[in-house]
């Protein structure tokens, strides 16, 4: 997980090139801006920008590597990426293979092979047949392979040499880098690459994160609004997704954020348990990872270093997505250095007794929890997984109450904050305002003298009924709930 910082920054106050980077697994990218580039005017009166003049070589540019020998000139484009867990100043990196996209357009550039440039030893050179010249020592150059942020064989230690040119040794004593970068007085071009434009990632905002995501929101809702309060980018060998071919056509850097929710883990109404003391338990796990929203099964593979996620898609086929070690490793350092409860299971059992302090008057209870949540992105902003990490040992509550309308001498009508545990009570008042009397028993023995003035053959007496109607949003029934009005009789004569 790397965290950005502007080149000019260093320039000005080279001792931060010291300061190591925050927790295992980490490192800073380097981002040039116009300020920092320097042009010539060419004989012909074009401008032209200058080469790199100094270390650190920033990382949202490719960079080109120009070597002359008399009439020879070589040429090789690539990445350099700071090695993780290093200091700026010890100014190695990993050297990743790039190459044009289209050799008539030079200005349309972007990480093709994605594959790392590795250090290879001296061998000797067998005598040809027929040759009588002899053997000697020579150092071939090992063919480009998949990084392994860890092997040595792929890390460089770039130092300057006079004026504006570089050379490179590699960090394994015993190994040589590649030819293109062991001659001696390179220099390095920037250019822009259209295929990953990389912007501001601070790292985590500890200010920001200690004040938790704000916990005023309707208890109706699932959870609050999420709040961004970290930003990294991880290069493309951290990350495996599809095969090698067409992750090249995707990124070369992902966005990685960290954002917090409240997310509900229980829920009851006040009709469902009565009094001012909700009982909770509820069972969680303690991380959940998704691939397109469906959650996806872990499985470490040690001897690669990586953590696969699978899960299927809507056709039913397998996804799988790959995080190195090094970043699983570096997300769970963050959750634990705030306080992060885990243990050995997968799954916490939550228990707790909540007590509302204004008796028995509240409507809906929920109870939620901290979700501090990893959100991996391409650089065109599609999702490639999420990874939750639920924090157990943050649980609030929230209760809802009513509010209700009153009229007050018989005009004037006034906002009247009234306390009704369930919504029986709220019928049982509707209805009441309106003149029913429920009395103290269940049924009510009605007693009513009529007189006709006429010729009659029937009659009938009818009792008037308000009938609260319950029915699901899809328009099916629930429930009915009459209310016999007693003191509203009527007869009918026929």
């Amino acid at each position: 997980m790397y965290a950005t910082r502007p080149l000019c920054l260093y320039k000005s106050h080279p001792d931060l090139l010291s300061v190591p980077p925050e927790g295992p697994g980490s490192g800073y990218l380097i981002l040039e801006d116009a300020d920092d580039v320097g042009y010539i005017t060419t004989w012909s009166g074009k401008k032209t920008r200058e080469p790199i003049k100094d270390l650190p070589f920033p990382q949202n540019k490719l960079l080109t590597v120009e070597y002359t020998s008399g009439e020879d000139n070589y040429v090789d484009k690539a990445a350099f990426i700071p090695v993780v867990d290093q200091l700026l100043s010890s100014n190695r990196y990993y050297v990743i293979v790039a190459k044009d996209d289209d050799k008539k357009v030079m200005s349309i550039i972007s990480i093709q092979i994605r594959l790392a440039y590795t250090s290879g030893k001296k061998e000797e050179e067998k005598p040809k047949p027929y040759c009588f010249c002899g053997s000697g020592i020579y150092i071939p150059d090992k063919p480009p392979k998949t990084l392994d942020s860890y092997d040595i064989d792929q890390q460089f230690e770039i130092f300057k040499r006079t004026g504006e040119s570089f050379s490179a040794r590699s960090v394994d004593p015993d190994s040589f880098p590649p030819t293109f970068s062991r001659r001696s007085g390179w220099k390095v071009h920037a250019s822009d690459p259209k295929s990953y434009p990389i912007g501001e990632a601070s790292g985590i905002n500890s200010a920001l994160r200690s004040q938790l995501a704000d916990f005023n929101f309707p208890v109706s809702r699932e959870h609050s609004l999420p709040v961004s309060v970290g930003k990294w980018y991880c290069p493309f060998m951290f990350v495996r997704e599809g095969t090698q071919k067409e992750q090249m056509e995707r990124t070369m850097f992902y966005k990685l954020t960290l954002e917090q929710r409240w997310e509900r883990i229980s829920a009851c109404e006040n009709g469902d348990v009565g009094g001012n003391t909700v009982a909770l338990t509820a069972v969680v796990p303690t991380e959940v990872v998704r691939i397109s929203w469906t959650e996806a099964i872990p499985e470490r593979d040690e001897a690669k270093g990586i953590m696969w996620f699978w899960t299927k898609n809507e056709m039913g086929l397998q996804v799988k997505i790959g995080l190195s070690l090094v970043i699983i490793e570096r997300m769970t350092w963050e959750q634990d250095r705030v306080g992060w409860v885990h243990g050995n299971e997968k799954q916490v059992m939550v228990a707790q007794m909540e007590k509302y302090q204004g008796g028995d008057s509240w409507q809906k209870f929920g109870c939620y929890m901290l979700v501090e949540q990893l959100v991996l992105k391409r650089l065109d902003g599609s999702l490639v997984l999420t990874y939750d990490f639920n924090h157990t040992n943050r649980i609030r509550s929230r209760k809802r109450k009513i509010s209700t309308f009153e009229e007050v001498d018989g005009s004037k009508k006034k906002l009247t904050m009234k306390k009704r545990p369930t919504a029986a009570q709220r019928m049982v008042w509707e209805e009441e305002r309106g003149g029913w009397v429920k009395g103290k028993e269940k049924q009510v023995r009605v007693v009513k003298e009529e007189e006709y003035g006429g010729m009659w053959t029937s009659y009938g007496c009818y009792v008037m009924v308000e009938s609260f109607v319950l029915r699901r949003n899809d328009g099916s029934l629930v429930l009915t709930y009459d209310f016999r009005h007693t003191h509203q009789l009527r007869g009918n004569w026929e």
